[in-house]
């Protein structure tokens, strides 16, 4: 976890530790009158103290068991050193005060200095104090609260961002001391322990030695961290078993439960994770899991969505132990649980997996068809289960190998599988698409649109997570017209080779400075993240609505009328613009392309229909601009050219990489043209059109690869 605030500590801290070029108000130098230190005295290194620090040490007040007086506020942070290893210190990020106010109502708080005092400034927001409970907030540059509670002159508690709520909690303390700046001593020492719990990490008998420091540190939140070494760690230590993984979570809730509850809410939340993860201990897991209960004042709502994936996969899991029993009631017990719990995850491998092998030993061919079906067919599907078995004993059938066998037994043979997997496919596609479609938002009303809106996917047929892209993408295409909503792919060969790709694909990822697929743009703006697999379609979908709906309803005054249609071998394409503001026409373009309304080929990543693939771009990427006044575009070329281009484009590409594509789809037909209007000064598309290309498309059956580089092409 970082937090804003911590991340301002950690900076200054690595300017003491590691060294820097600037001065800093935060002052170790005792000789300076105005309170700085520059690197020549704060930097220099005449010697550490215990604490590794420059300076004295943090000077305490004793025997402490009120809060009026002067507090440091600390929070532990893994830093690195000069040599770039990670070190914890204990970061003071700002001296406060509590004073008894003069009515005698309560406390009131101030923030005596920050650590960052120019860009770090604080006041109390809040602050109620019970007995020996305290809470407070503090407010400024960011916000945090803090919660916990006095014992032994120390106050053990957490630290919260509501401004950064991904970044968890994190344990703080609140040491009672005489300073009231920051002058003279060193507000980033090395944590008391950190010998201890490094020593610890260095040994090989893990994760005894570990357990030991967590257990040492006791009260240190070096144990909280040990407690989560060992958490994270927990797939390397087989040699657990299911009574020593209980002993170690008990001790980490109940060490958590030292710096508050809602660190010790946070803990039992890991702990639950961290076991039910390793998929070994269903029966401990779940009730790890149910212990997880009385949410903590800063509870976070996602943390429902956690919560609600642990209890699905630990249900999953107690399913399949019964399957693995000797007892066949037993078994079929859990055969019916797993089937109660498919319906919630429709595309997991793993039970689909289970289900089919367990229907075909008990003789129900057609049901384990059916699930084996799935896997098989549907994209990413089949993968995603052999990574699974990975590191499992040799000799178990694959759901492909299972489903031959089935049809084998059925005395079908082989011959009718591909039939059967692309029926699977386009029913279960099918379902899915319509899901997605039913659990958005209504589509922005036709009277209420005042654009065409472009979206450019920037997709590749070997990659995984594409998948989700792509089909949220055909369900936008099936809600809204194409006179409403032009949906693009330009292939890339990322992370692999893709025979769908070109170089004008390239070129226009290029301009947008890609990094990665899948991307998706929306009229030339950046939208949400559409990464994904089956299972995140809908998710997928919802985010791409939210961006195109927002720029369907944003007025434009640009008007495209476009026309394209072949005549005698020839492509006629006549393209004008109206409406650009003159204030702007220099600097807008206008970009064209050639696309391929559906491409049917059976991506690596399992998807087997391709829509809206962009073939060429006409003119090149870079489109063209105004010319007299006048935005707009005429070309009469050779049909065959748009296939020799790929052709040459691909040949070139396999020469390049040394492989083979052992498919190019080239029908390239239907076809439409595109057109689009872009502000070049901020990437903003202005208006699009699509117009089908009419006439009769008659290319050439075979193209020999040429001398022609598409990539100078006119």
């Amino acid at each position: 976890m970082r937090l804003p605030l911590a991340g301002l500590a950690v900076g200054m801290a690595l300017c003491w530790t590691c060294g820097c070029q600037q001065s800093t108000q935060t002052g170790t130098a005792d000789g300076d009158e105005t309170g700085k230190a520059t690197v020549s005295d704060a930097g220099q290194d005449s010697g550490t103290t215990q604490n590794g620090g420059r300076g004295r040490t943090l000077r305490l007040r004793a025997n402490v068991d009120a809060y009026p007086g002067k507090w440091a506020l600390i929070l532990p942070e893994a830093l690195p050193d000069r040599s770039g290893n990670m070190t914890y210190r204990e970061i003071c990020l700002a001296l406060l005060e509590f004073v008894e106010s003069k009515d005698g109502s309560g406390l009131t708080g101030n923030v005596l200095a920050t650590v960052e005092p120019d860009r770090l400034k604080l006041e109390f927001e809040r602050l109620a104090v019970d007995g020996p409970r305290i809470e407070f907030v503090l407010h400024g540059t960011t916000t945090m609260e803090f919660r916990g509670a006095l014992k032994d002159s120390l106050v053990r508690g957490s630290l919260a961002a509501p401004t950064a709520p991904e970044d968890g909690i994190k344990p703080a303390l609140l040491k009672p001391t005489e300073e009231d700046s920051f002058r003279g001593w060193d507000p980033f020492p090395f944590a008391p322990g950190i010998d201890i719990f490094s020593q610890a990490i260095q040994q090989k008998d893990q994760p005894a030695s570990m357990l030991r420091a967590a257990q040492k540190l006791r009260g240190n939140p070096l144990s909280l961290v040990a407690y989560q070494g060992i958490l994270g760690r927990l797939h390397q230590f087989p040699q657990l078993d299911e009574a020593q993984l209980r002993e170690i979570m008990d001790g980490y809730a109940e060490s958590a439960a030292l710096w508050g509850p809602s660190l010790e809410w946070q803990a039992r939340m890991n702990a639950a994770a961290g076991v039910t993860s390793l998929r070994r201990f269903p029966k401990l897991a779940r009730d790890l899991v149910d212990r997880v209960t009385d949410r903590p004042a800063d509870y976070l709502q996602t943390w429902d969505n956690v919560l609600k994936h642990l209890r699905e996969q630990v249900q999953i899991d107690l399913a399949l132990e019964k399957m693995q029993s000797a007892d066949e009631a037993v078994q079929a017990e859990g055969f019916a649980e797993l089937q109660e719990r498919l319906p919630l995850q429709r595309y997991n491998p793993e039970i689909l997996g289970a289900l089919g092998e367990f229907a075909h030993r008990k003789g129900q061919l057609d049901l384990a068809e059916q699930y084996l079906g799935d896997i098989v067919a549907l994209p990413i599907l089949e993968n995603m289960w052999l990574q699974s078995r990975q590191g499992q004993p040799p000799g178990e059938l694959t759901p492909r190998e299972r489903l031959l066998k089935i049809r084998e037994e059925r005395q079908l043979g082989p011959e009718g599988l591909d039939a059967f997997l692309e029926d699977v496919y386009r029913r279960r596609i099918a379902e899915l698409l319509d899901q997605a479609r039913t659990s958005g938002p209504e589509p922005v009303a036709a009277d209420a649109i005042r654009r065409t809106v472009l979206v450019e996917l920037f997709t590749g047929t070997e990659c995984p997570p594409c998948v989700a892209a792509d089909l949220a993408a055909l369900v936008l295409r099936e809600t809204y017209a194409p006179s409403q909503v032009i949906v693009l792919q330009f292939h890339q060969h990322i992370p692999g080779p893709d025979p769908l790709c070109n170089q004008d694909s390239e070129d226009r990822f290029a301009y947008y400075e890609g990094q990665g697929t899948p991307t998706l743009v929306v009229d030339g703006g950046a939208s949400p993240p559409v990464g994904g697999v089956l299972q995140h379609v809908s998710r997928v979908y919802a985010a791409i609505r939210e961006a195109v709906d927002r720029r369907l309803t944003t007025p434009t005054d640009v008007v495209i009328s476009a026309t394209a249609e072949t005549t005698d071998g020839q492509l006629h394409v006549q393209v004008a613009v109206e409406g650009v503001p003159d204030d702007r026409l220099d600097k807008v373009r206008l970009r064209l392309a050639l696309v391929e309304d559906t491409v049917h080929y059976a991506a690596a990543n399992g998807v087997r229909e391709h829509h809206g693939v962009v073939r060429e771009m006409l003119g090149g990427a870079k489109g063209t601009g105004a010319k007299s006044g006048k935005l707009g575009y005429s070309v009469v070329l050779p049909v065959a050219e748009i296939k020799q281009h790929l052709v040459d484009y691909l040949t070139q590409f396999e020469i390049g990489r040394g492989i083979t594509f052992p498919d190019k789809p080239l029908a390239l037909q239907p076809l439409s043209l595109v057109a689009w209007v872009q502000d070049e000064s901020t990437q903003e598309v202005l208006q699009a059109a699509v117009v089908p290309v009419a006439g009769t498309l008659e290319l050439p059956a075979d193209s020999v690869p040429s001398a022609v580089n598409p990539a100078n092409k006119d």
